[in-house]
Formats: structure tokens, C-alpha cells, sequence
């Protein structure tokens, strides 16, 4: 039934469409700010927004399809930027934002210590705002906000997200703007580490994608490579698989991921901008308590700052320079 016959036998649009905004209390998720949605018609996910905005838990059709970590919620106030200590603080969730001057793997670059996968995940929005409105004739929801990396002598970034769900349609629009708003150009390193979990991830899931050309990071992930889309049991001993992949795009210059689970008739897909995120990383990680798929577009490979520099790799933003980045992700049943 469309919307606006529907209205007709409601008081509140929260019948049909909730948006809850609440604060976590007790232990490390204290006072992180939060914003639950479901749309009606079977997604819903909430919005950490003093962590880069980034969603935690995600379910679809009343099925979990993120992966959370032992650590749980952290507030910004707990996190540590020393070497891989980033991990203490990683909620993991359903995507958590890696940046905006480094991604991948602790290292020193130019003489200075950049911690694993950079602060932005870590960092709280400013002028955060949810607002409901109607949009040809249908209900939205529209979550904005900005965060800051900063610091005087260094960088002046911001990153300004914008997240947007309508009633009744099982996807999700995020855009991202990264801005130098500094007077000399900025390295600049964005991946979004989209993180998937059971019971959506399991042997019955199938990983498909399109690439033009396929590298295992390491020794690892070249013992892996004949079963690059495949997905087994957890296991005691694992090391985790990291695969850099070329995506083919499309005639709009847009790539495509796509998990589905046969079992459950389920599947979640992600379009985004082939240009803007030209790498794509596969992360495979199938050890017990740690069973995880990372589906990881970025605008760099995951080796390091100082390896991106070296290699010729590494990205700049000039004075006032904006970037933006955007994707959808769609869920579905097959």
C-alpha cells in the first residue's frame, strides 16, 4: 500500500517508519551518542555518531549481517593511536570508517608514527542532525554530519557524511566529502571497512564480484587464492587473507560487490564510484570468534602510508580540494 493511503490509518509516523536517538550508558560505550531506524519494511540499523557516524549493528529482515567484536562500543575517550592498539577500540559493526591520512597498517612515514587504519573511526560528529521529511510522496530519513581531523601545524580535514534511507526501500545512500581545508597539500588515504558476520556470513554464502586483476597481499593470501570468493566453517587456526583486486565498472564508471546467502534467500550488494575508490581489498578472516568478511573500497591498498609513498600510490588533496565519495548498498531477497 503506498504511503499516502497508508497515512491514513496512523497517528505517528513511527508506526511505519522509527528514527530513536539515545545515549549508551556504563562501561566504554559511555555517552556515545546513537540513532536506531527502521524503515518499515524490514531494515534496521543504528548510527554510531560519535564514531565517524558509522553503523554498528545491521539487520535485515530480522537477520544480523555485520560482525562485532569483543571490544564492543568504545567511546572516543578510550582510543589509542599507538601502532595496532586501533584494535582495542574497533567495534568493527557493519562499517567503520578507516582515515583520512592513513589507511592499513601501522607504520612511520616522513618520520612520524601513524597507528593502524587512522583516527577517523575514533572521531565524534559535529552538528549532527537526523531529520524525517517526505520526498515525492514518501517518508526519509536523513542523518548528516561532520568530523574533524585536525591538528595546528598539520593537517585541516574534514569529512562531511551524509546517510539516507526512504520507507520501504531496502537501501541505503551514504556520501562522504573530505575537504582540505589547510594552505599546502595533504596526504590523504579513505577506505570504508564494510564488515560482514553471521548468521548472514556462513558456508552458504557466496562472494561475487567482477576484476579485471586480482593480487594476494602476502605468502598467506597466495594459499588462498584458488577459493578467492569462497567461505567455510570457522576454524581454530586462520591468518587472515587480504586480496587487492582491479573491479570491473560499468557504463555510469561504478563497480559492484555482492554477497548472497542461499540459504536464508538473502543478499546485500554495494555500488559505489569506481573513480573516486579505484582499489578494492578483500578481507578474509574465517577464525573462531573472529569469523568476518571485510568488503573494503578504498582510494588506496592497505599497505601503509610509508608503502603508499614509496610505491607512488599515495594521494593528495590540495588546498580547498574536496572529495567525494558515495555509494549504495542495497539488500535484498533472492
Amino acid at each position: 500500500m503506498d504511503y499516502q493511503k497508508q497515512k491514513e490509518y496512523i497517528g505517528n509516523l513511527d508506526q511505519l517508519f522509527s528514527v530513536k536517538d539515545y545515549k549508551f550508558t556504563g562501561g566504554r560505550a559511555q555517552g556515545v551518542r546513537a540513532t536506531d531506524i527502521d524503515n518499515g519494511s524490514g531494515l534496521h540499523f543504528t548510527v554510531l555518531a560519535d564514531r565517524c557516524m558509522d553503523i554498528e549493528k545491521l539487520s535485515f529482515k530480522g537477520v544480523n549481517f555485520g560482525f562485532l567484536t569483543p571490544s564492543g562500543i568504545v567511546a572516543p575517550t578510550y582510543y589509542d593511536n599507538r601502532g595496532a592498539q586501533w584494535l582495542r577500540s574497533f567495534t568493527s559493526g557493519f562499517v567503520t570508517t578507516c582515515g583520512l591520512s592513513n589507511i592499513g597498517g601501522a607504520c612511520e612515514d616522513n618520520g612520524e608514527e601513524w597507528g593502524l587504519h587512522g583516527r577517523i573511526a575514533n572521531t565524534p560528529a559535529n552538528n549532527y542532525c537526523v531529520e524525517k521529511t517526505i520526498e515525492d510522496g514518501q517518508p526519509v530519513v536523513t542523518l548528516k554530519g561532520t568530523m574533524t581531523e585536525a591538528r595546528l601545524f598539520g593537517e585541516n580535514l574534514t569529512l562531511k557524511r551524509t546517510i539516507k534511507v526512504k520507507y520501504g526501500e531496502n537501501k541505503i545512500y551514504m556520501q562522504d566529502e573530505v575537504t582540505n581545508h589547510g594552505y599546502k597539500p595533504a596526504e590523504h588515504m579513505f577506505l570504508w571497512h564494510f564488515n560482514i558476520g553471521y548468521p548472514f556470513l556462513c558456508e552458504d554464502t557466496i562472494i561475487d564480484f567482477d576484476a579485471v586483476s586480482t593480487k594476494p597481499r602476502d605468502a598467506v593470501a597466495q594459499a588462498g587464492i584458488d577459493n578467492l570468493k569462497g567461505v567455510h566453517a570457522p576454524v581454530a587456526e586462520y591468518d587472515e587473507q587480504v586480496f587487492y583486486c582491479k573491479l570491473k565498472k560499468d557504463s555510469e564508471n561504478m563497480a559492484k560487490v555482492k554477497l548472497t546467502n542461499k540459504k536464508l534467500g538473502l543478499s546485500v550488494a554495494w555500488n559505489f564510484d569506481h573513480e573516486s575508490m579505484s582499489e578494492f581489498m578483500l578481507w578474509k578472516n574465517f577464525l573462531k570468534g573472529a569469523y568476518v568478511v571485510g568488503i573494503e573500497p578504498g582510494n588506496s591498498h592497505v599497505s601503509g602510508r610509508d608503502v603508499a609513498r614509496a610505491d607512488g600510490s599515495l594521494k593528495f588533496l590540495q588546498p580547498g580540494e574536496t572529495k567525494t565519495y558515495h555509494t549504495t548498498i542495497e539488500f535484498g531477497v533472492e
